[in-house]
């Protein structure tokens, strides 16, 4: 899903593939290809298409191989697209990530991957906490309503103390 042509080379290398494989497409039409080896999508249609056109199961190997593949905060990303389940060693990584965008005021960004982070929290507690920062994040954001999605989901799993209270603010 990135443009990057040499993480692309390296995850389709980790799949057992090569960019080689991809000139039918390009010559369909349906994948541009640069002397530099990235790629991009002619148009939004035909990337939704190849996207949600695949299986599970071959989308969670695509993003597999590319968080093999790259070593930066998309690495993280995609292992946690990857994921089949819940793992908090992707959740904190992704915490990690949302607390790098919240420095850099990237709002949206933090609240996507705390909400990520959340869903893939086997932790209780832990799935709560990071609810309620997505809700922080997304309010920050000016998206009120998925704030608001996400202190309600948070709430029936949170105690009495700061989480709680400041999920019901975000609420209020």
């Amino acid at each position: 899903y990135g443009r990057d042509g040499a993480v692309i080379a390296r995850a389709l290398q980790l799949a057992g593939s090569s960019l080689e494989e991809l000139r039918p497409a390009q010559e369909a039409a349906l994948l541009a290809i640069s002397l530099g080896g990235s790629f991009s999508f002619p148009h939004p249609l035909v990337r939704s298409t190849v996207v949600y056109g695949a299986l599970c199961s071959e989308r969670r190997a695509a993003h597999a191989a590319v968080a093999g593949a790259s070593t930066s905060d998309s690495s993280t990303w995609h292992a946690a697209l990857a994921a089949p389940g819940p793992d908090e060693r992707i959740a904190a990584s992704l915490e990690d990530v949302a607390g790098r965008a919240l420095s850099r005021h990237a709002n949206s960004a933090a609240a996507r991957a705390l909400e990520l982070a959340a869903r893939l929290s086997p932790a209780r507690a832990k799935r709560a906490r990071r609810l309620v920062g997505a809700a922080e994040a997304a309010a920050l954001a000016g998206h009120i309503y998925a704030a608001i999605d996400h202190a309600e989901a948070a709430l029936p799993e949170l105690d009495e103390g700061g989480s709680r209270a400041a999920a019901e603010l975000l609420l209020g």
